[in-house]
């Protein structure tokens, strides 16, 4: 507590003539005025200097009066005091008409013990609540602080390549016919396992499903299927994803896979493995595999070139990420216009005229896609401003001439977005209608005039994402 506090004495104004301004040693009298449901306060000793209502709340611990007149006033300073501050005014003493102040202090004196006392409680309950508040703030800070950990060590929203068993020549090809199915053990716990990838050496031309299962060798769980028709199918990696990771529960996943065509489809393989429970089956070696994982239970965007598991085709979303812009193929008639930065994570597809430069990215439209978006910037401090743009279209209207742009359909190619050098922009487009077949996906981008810049102009795309019909923004 200060140590020059002055403790305050209430008198109604009325009264105070009857007083004076002799306040009683070691005490402040203040008088008060209520008019309307409001009250105002003065200081009797500097000539009724007005006083802040706040600080006669802090400081007030009696009341007293003389009159009937004082009485009823102390009644209204009540009634006002509770509704404004919410609390019980200061103890009351009545004088009982006398004008001498003499005998007040010894009545005030256990008032202001009292007050002293229940100040001091209150100090002291206040700084334990700000030690726990404290406590609390402090538990919170290391918990951001892991949870920041976690999710720096956890990579974000990118599923993480964990495994690559490639594949070697010279070996026999696993084959996979109608009946006869291939399972392979997977050389890794199922925890946090979200994509499996095997590597087709041979597709036939004739028609057929291919239909995978992943289920857990311990609980015999089926986790996720899938479902390729064979025009969907060609020759190199199928990477088969999950919408969700695999959960805490380390057990060992197996692939399982079957073939309805007529005419066999030959998988690649990789080492040999002396324990046969490991091998693929009908083989002594390990089918080729690319293996990726993610925080356990944790749905991420799905990657643009992942098959659907069948139980999640209606809410997804996916990425574009660099793996598939750094393989985008450059339709320019000029070379060096297209150059994937890895560091920066980008796809600079360089304008030089108002002619489109354009990629190809195929296979990444999927069917059901309603919003495509990503990130857009001219990487120059200075110079002239380039328009952006995303175009859709099947793998048939492919131009088998270099340079040249397929006929893109109606309502099949997003706005111009035009930037200055050096502006970073989100380039977002919405389908009128869900896509119907998959398409390629194509980034354009073009001079907004013809005047040439001294420098190639980077006018780089980022990683996209693509919603389907239903999916979460």
């Amino acid at each position: 507590m200060d140590p020059d506090w002055t403790p305050i004495c209430l008198i109604p104004h009325e009264d105070m003539p009857r007083f004076g301004a002799q306040a009683p040693k070691g005490y402040k009298l203040v008088s008060f005025v209520t008019a309307k449901n409001e009250f105002s306060f003065a200081d009797c000793a500097k000539g009724e200097e007005e006083l802040d209502a706040d600080m006669v709340f802090r400081d007030a611990v009696a009341r007293c009066h003389s009159t009937a007149r004082g009485q009823a006033e102390q009644v209204r300073l009540a009634k006002i005091w509770m509704d404004r501050f919410g609390a019980a005014p200061p103890p009351l003493i009545d004088l009982g008409g006398t004008t001498d102040l003499a005998g007040l202090s010894p009545r005030l004196l256990p008032l202001f013990v009292q007050f002293w006392r229940e100040s001091e409680a209150r100090s002291t309950e206040l700084m334990r609540e700000l030690a726990l508040l404290r406590g609390s703030f402090d538990q919170s800070q290391t918990g951001f602080s892991r949870l920041e950990t976690f999710l720096y060590n956890s990579g974000g929203a990118e599923r993480a390549q964990t495994m690559s068993l490639s594949a070697l020549s010279g070996r026999a090809p696993v084959v996979l016919t109608k009946g006869r199915p291939v399972e392979q053990r997977l050389p890794i716990e199922s925890t946090g396992l979200s994509d499996v990838a095997f590597l087709l050496a041979e597709v036939p031309s004739a028609s057929g499903t291919l239909t995978a299962k992943l289920s857990l060798m311990e609980s015999g769980q089926v986790m996720a299927e899938w479902a390729v028709p064979a025009e969907n199918l060609s020759k190199g990696w199928v990477r088969l994803s999950l919408f969700r990771a695999l959960g805490p529960d380390a057990q060992t996943p197996v692939l399982h896979l079957e073939w309805t065509g007529s005419e066999p489809l030959k998988l690649a393989p990789s080492f040999r493995h002396p324990d046969t429970g490991f091998c693929a089956t009908g083989s002594n070696a390990v089918l080729a595999l690319n293996l990726w994982t993610y925080i356990a239970a944790a749905a991420a965007p799905l990657p643009a070139d992942g098959v659907v598991q069948l139980a999640s085709a209606q809410n997804l979303r996916w990425t574009i990420g660099p793996d598939a812009l750094c393989n985008a193929v450059d339709l320019n008639s000029t070379k060096d216009l297209v150059e994937f930065t890895s560091w920066r994570g980008s796809l600079a597809v360089r304008p030089v005229s108002q002619t489109t430069s354009c990629v190809r990215i195929d296979h990444v439209g999927r069917p059901g896609l309603v919003h495509l978006q990503g990130g857009v910037k001219t990487e120059a401090v200075l110079g002239p401003d380039v328009e952006y743009r995303y175009g859709l279209a099947p793998q048939h209207k492919r131009s088998k001439q270099r340079g040249a742009l397929p006929s893109f359909s109606e309502g099949m190619t997003s706005e111009w977005l035009r930037l200055p050098a050096n502006d970073w922009a989100v380039l977002h487009w919405f389908l009128a209608q869900p896509l119907q077949e998959v398409c390629d996906l194509y980034l354009m981008s073009r001079l907004v005039n013809d005047q040439i810049p001294d420098q190639p102009v980077n006018a780089c795309f980022y990683s996209l994402e693509g919603r389907a019909e239903g999916g979460a923004v």
